[in-house]
């Protein structure tokens, strides 16, 4: 496929993403640093998603480390609540 080709088919595509997440209240665990969004994707130019072309999904996770360590709550148990987030701090860390 020659770049022209891959050109026009972007000029062709109109994105439209919904995304939700949720906040959490209480306590002042670990879950309260980690937004889970889920996000939904869409290609077409009408307002209401209903009538787009439904494209794929994406989970996205963010861990608020930044808000965690201003409030001294300890990094390592923000990664230590789920292995994948362990596996990645430690790249990251020295704990």
């Amino acid at each position: 496929m020659s770049m022209e080709n891959i050109i026009s088919i972007y000029d062709e595509l109109s994105i439209e993403i919904e995304h939700t997440f949720k906040s959490a209240v209480g306590y002042l665990d670990a879950e309260r640093y980690i937004k889970r969004v889920k996000t939904n994707i869409y290609n077409g130019e009408f307002v209401d998603n209903k009538e787009n072309e439904f494209i794929g999904s994406v989970e996205i996770t963010i861990l608020l480390l930044g808000a965690a360590k201003a409030n001294n709550y300890d990094v390592y148990e923000i990664f230590d609540t789920e292995e994948w987030t362990l596996t990645e701090g430690e790249a990251f860390y020295d704990f």
